[in-house]
């Protein structure tokens, strides 16, 4: 029996953790392209603090975020998604945290006690954002994304409802 030196037996090892590597980074870049980016997150500068609260499914699912931010009304004003609260706008925009809050109270899943959005803020002069996944205005809230930034406490709220 011929004895093998250690580089024969290091290189099949070496090809093998080299083929795993190739693999786990392509199986990354795939799930990164999966995997749907927030763009209003990345559209602002990075948030100080971060609550984030989820029912957790993948169907009829709500979610619920407060970021707090150290920045400025032009950070805003120069942002291509949120747009300033009118007065016009406002309706729409309880409209939609009134029924994510009757969504909130039937939950079993989610952590109602974590839901401390006070509507009394919502006022012209702030920003906000809105995702709509239907056209159809009888479907407006079957699933969305509401963004609601408050100018007075620097908090961007997020509204998720997927039912």
């Amino acid at each position: 029996m011929q004895k093998k030196s250690i580089y024969q037996l290091i290189k099949p090892v070496t090809i093998c953790v080299i083929g795993l590597l190739f693999f786990l980074s392509s199986l990354f870049l795939l799930f990164e392209a999966i995997i749907p980016k927030d763009v209003i997150l990345e559209s602002l500068p990075k948030y100080s603090e971060k609550e984030y609260y989820s029912s957790g499914g993948f169907q009829d699912t709500t979610d619920y975020a407060k970021y707090t931010y150290h920045i400025s009304e032009e950070d805003l004003q120069n942002n291509e998604y949120l747009l300033p609260v009118e007065s016009t706008d406002l309706p729409q925009i309880i409209a939609y945290i009134e029924d994510f809050e009757e969504w909130v109270s039937v939950s079993h899943d989610f952590p109602s006690e974590s839901y401390d959005f006070d509507k009394a803020i919502v006022s012209a002069g702030d920003y906000f954002y809105v995702s709509n996944r239907y056209q159809e205005p009888e479907k407006a809230f079957w699933n969305y994304d509401l963004y609601y930034f408050d100018l007075e406490s620097l908090t961007l709220y997020y509204f998720h409802s997927n039912i």
